[in-house]
């Protein structure tokens, strides 16, 4: 019984070795542990991008911030979160801020007044006609490398 089960284990290895499959590393003590590097923490390379209005803001303005301070740096960025602060530093109770009418990652083409197509690396904040002014304030946003997402397409529902 021992032959028979021997020579069935010969065959099977030499089929397999015939078919390019190694059972080297199934001898035992063959397994070594195999080493991954080290994750990198979350949001690695991230910033938080501000920029400040010290000159006021209002109603019906636009303002924005960049990942960056060239479109070639920002471009390596995505805006994952932004907004906007009024009044820094002053009791939130006691302020009456700028009703914000649209918030949304992008940038802007200042000669059209439109988003850029596809640009997400920044945060553009648009005030709503008809509301207050305010004397300073700052639009703030989280930007993650873009090399994290690889090619993120931005989408629409229009077709």
């Amino acid at each position: 019984m021992i032959k028979k089960v021997f020579a069935v284990t010969a065959m099977s290895v030499a089929t397999l070795g015939i078919a390019g499959v190694s059972l080297a590393s199934t001898a035992p003590g063959a397994h070594k542990p195999v080493r991954h590097p080290a994750p990198k923490p979350a949001l690695s390379g991230s910033v938080y991008r501000v920029e400040s209005y010290p000159g006021g803001i209002s109603s019906g303005a636009v303002a924005t911030v960049a990942c960056a301070n060239t479109d070639a740096q920002s471009e390596k960025y995505i805006a994952i979160s932004g907004g906007f602060e009024a009044d820094p530093g002053q009791n939130l109770a006691t302020i009456n801020p700028l009703s914000i009418a649209s918030s949304f990652p992008g940038r802007m083409d200042w000669n059209t007044n439109e988003p850029k197509p596809g640009r997400l690396d920044g945060w553009v904040i648009q005030f709503a006609a008809g509301s207050t002014s305010e004397p300073n304030g700052y639009v703030w946003a989280l930007c993650v490398p873009k090399a994290e997402f690889g090619n993120l397409p931005v989408q629409t529902n229009a077709g």
